[in-house]
């Protein structure tokens, strides 16, 4: 029995090498901003220390329609606005949107790698699921 499993070592060593390899990937994509809905978002933002929405869509995007109040900066202009967020969020958290989440979750991921040091949620759904919540928009 025993030596039976002694030549199972290199599968062991194997499964145990994924399992880390993927929980030091989930860690390092996963923690870099909370998701919220936005809901959670609408009633966060009447807090007085609420997050400040920033959109990383396209400017042309951001024209078309977007929550209202939400400040643009694009997502290929994220990194080298790291310090202008960190004053405009001025403490407060960020709440970053785009279409529909997965760009500013990639946001998110730069301005961790940045050295952004405040709290950052990511907007599921982004602003389809704000127009869909009938939330208001404006242009």
């Amino acid at each position: 029995m025993m030596s039976r499993l002694l030549h199972l070592w290199p599968l062991w060593l194997a499964a145990v090498a994924v399992i880390g390899f993927a929980a030091r990937r989930g860690a390092a994509t996963g923690s870099d901003a909370d998701s919220v809905t936005v809901q959670q978002l609408d009633a966060m933002r009447q807090q007085v220390d609420g997050p400040v929405l920033i959109d990383v869509r396209t400017p042309e995007e951001f024209a078309a329609g977007r929550a209202v109040g939400a400040i643009l900066v694009p997502l290929d202009t994220i990194q080298k606005e790291r310090d202008r967020l960190t004053k405009v969020a001025g403490g407060k958290s960020l709440a970053l949107i785009c279409r529909s989440g997965h760009r500013s979750q990639r946001a998110a991921e730069i301005l961790k790698a940045a050295g952004y040091m405040g709290k950052i949620y990511n907007v599921s759904g982004g602003t389809n699921a704000w127009q869909q919540a009938g939330l208001p928009i404006e242009r």
